[in-house]
């Protein structure tokens, strides 16, 4: 059976239009918890993408193994 890769919408969220048009789609819902979810998502994203300007390749190699390790101990 093939695993599920989990979504993230937060990854694609990299462009002020893109985050202008994934709020928009929250809003016209009206509802409240999509909203809420909305906001915390492009919280998330602009999160990523300022890390990701300011790290260097060698930063994020390092960063990448930390954080396999950290799973590995059972760490979270």
């Amino acid at each position: 059976m093939a695993k599920a890769i989990p979504f993230d919408a937060a990854e694609y969220l990299d462009s002020p239009e893109m985050i202008a048009a994934y709020l928009n789609e929250a809003f016209e819902s009206e509802d409240t918890s999509a909203i809420a979810v909305a906001i915390g998502t492009v919280a998330r994203a602009r999160g990523m993408n300022a890390v990701a300007e300011k790290a260097s390749p060698a930063r994020i190699c390092t960063g990448h193994s930390a954080v396999k390790r950290t799973q590995n101990s059972g760490h979270h």
